[in-house]
């Protein structure tokens, strides 16, 4: 179970965002004081104005001159220095949640959840540490300032203007659920619809070949139109909030005016004070805006964290002899069930066949194994290094020699032993120099199963190694797979590869027979 999860992104999240989050507190804190100084000398000027107090007029005028021509400069330079910092920030945020794609500690396994998560979940969390929490202390520090210097003037107009701040943000927390509903069905829209379009680039061939061009286009219109219901609900709901805040806050602040109508002419307030309590009490006013920003994108925030959260992948790692444990692992592709409630454990050394017919599982089992791939149930331990040489190789826009020379940079990965690899597998060097993608099929199988026999591993999986392999080739991978010590799940039909098996794995309809 993934205890204390979300107590543990709120630091790792707010980690990434110390020095843009200090600063832009710094730059709120000082514009906080810029603005509370000017808006209380152009009150006292008001107030020196109304009893026609030259002198005391004079000296607020200088002391707000004073003030905007040494906090303006100070502010901008501030402001320059915040953005300097958040575009550092986030840029260092989303490198660190790419790399943890990349290393399989996030499950995404779609095109549409990684444009997700890299696009509005990581714009969700940005803003609220990087704009929403400096903007809501800033609030809070204008409002409390607000009304400490109003209840020196006039204890009960302080307490009874804060709490009719206060009520403006009260509305939000009555729809929040529903919201962060709404929003929630807004995102797994734009998944959909992402997803749809990315395999539709990935298989135009296919529907160009059997002429379904026309189909895939009818179901992209009903994920669209779906996606643009869902949208118009949620700008709707925005629209309804911003119009419901905007209502009590104009009611609520006009409201202001006629009690200190009504102080002045029964509470004893004098006509000359009320320029002070007007723009103080405006500064409540304005700055609950910042208090019901946060709450109100409190949910969608609440929404993206539980989304980043889901995809943090649990501690694979396993103790004792054990270099694999699954436990409880199925998977279903819509109605189809692929695997149900499987349980595999590989100690160290031994060696696994994993056989089946066709449409098996047995792909989708491996690639649940490395990570790649979420099971609808179950978990995944590893204990030890992986090698892997899968049927489906990557699609790489590089040289085989530049992603070779990044493999000769680890120290579990042996460059010699890869060369005669891949000599034995008549392969010759020169087709290095080649894009991966220009190698034929058999040519690009050869070249990642001889990476793979190079890796130093504890547990070493193949996806059919034998395609593409003549006579002689096979018989030399037989060799080295025999010499090899470390534990292996090979998955194949062949019965020319013959070793030793620890286990064999039978897959047939979707469980382990025998």
């Amino acid at each position: 179970m993934r205890k204390n999860l979300k107590f543990d992104s709120h630091i790792t999240f707010a980690s990434h965002f110390r020095h843009s989050l200090g600063v832009a507190l710094v730059e709120h804190f000082s514009t906080f004081l810029l603005t509370l100084s000017c808006g209380y000398a152009a009150s006292c000027m008001l107030d020196m104005a109304m009893v026609q107090n030259n002198s005391g007029l004079l000296r607020a005028g200088i002391a707000l001159a004073l003030l905007l021509a040494i906090g303006l400069p100070l502010v901008w330079r501030l402001s320059k220095w915040a953005e300097k910092n958040r575009i550092m920030d986030r840029q260092s945020f989303r490198e660190a949640l790419y790399c943890q794609m990349l290393e399989n500690r996030l499950e995404v396994d779609s095109i549409g959840a990684q444009s997700q998560l890299l696009g509005d979940i990581f714009d969700q969390v940005a803003e609220q540490y990087q704009v929403r929490i400096p903007q809501i202390l800033e609030g809070i520090c204008i409002i409390l300032g607000s009304t400490v210097l109003l209840c020196r003037e006039r204890m009960s107009i302080g307490i009874l203007f804060l709490l009719m701040g206060l009520l403006q943000v009260l509305p939000v927390f009555t729809y929040e659920k529903w919201t962060k509903k709404i929003y929630e069905e807004s995102w797994d829209s734009e998944e959909a619809e992402t997803d749809w379009i990315a395999q539709g680039v990935d298989g135009i061939c296919t529907l160009k070949a059997y002429g379904q061009e026309s189909w895939f286009v009818r179901r992209y219109q009903a994920i669209n139109r779906r996606g643009i219901a869902v949208g118009n609900k949620a700008v709707t709901t925005g629209g309804l909030e911003s119009i419901l805040y905007s209502s009590i806050s104009a009611l609520l602040r006009y409201g202001s005016y006629v009690i200190l109508g009504l102080y002045v002419l029964y509470g004893g307030l004098s006509a000359a004070s009320l320029p002070v309590f007007i723009v103080l009490s405006g500064y409540i006013f304005s700055s609950t805006d910042k208090l019901f920003t946060f709450f109100r994108y409190r949910s969608v925030y609440q929404s993206a964290l539980q989304r980043l959260e889901e995809t943090l992948q649990q501690d694979r790692a396993i103790g004792g002899t054990a270099v694999l444990q699954a436990d409880s692992i199925s998977k279903a592709f819509e109605d189809k069930q692929i695997l149900s409630n499987l349980t595999i454990t590989i100690h160290s050394g031994e060696r696994v066949l994993l056989q089946g017919s066709n449409g098996s599982g047995k792909s989708t089992l491996i690639r649940i194994l490395l990570g790649e791939l979420t099971p609808d149930t179950g978990t995944v331990q590893l204990g030890g290094k992986l090698a892997v040489a899968l049927q489906e190789v990557p699609f790489l826009p590089v040289s085989a020699s530049a992603f070779i020379e990044n493999l000769e940079q680890n120290e579990d990965w042996h460059s010699e032993q890869f060369r005669e690899h891949l000599r034995l597998f008549h392969l010759s060097e020169d087709l290095l120099k080649k894009p991966i993608q220009e190698l034929s099929g058999g040519q690009q199988q050869k070249l990642f199963l001889a990476i793979a026999l190079a890796w130093e591993a504890d547990l070493l999986i193949l996806d059919e190694p034998t395609n593409h392999l003549d006579a002689d080739s096979l018989m030399y991978l037989q060799s080295i797979l025999l010499q090899r010590q470390c534990a292996m799940l090979i998955c194949t039909h062949d019965p020319a590869l013959s070793l030793p098996w620890d286990q064999t794995l039978s897959l047939q309809g979707g469980a382990i027979c025998g």
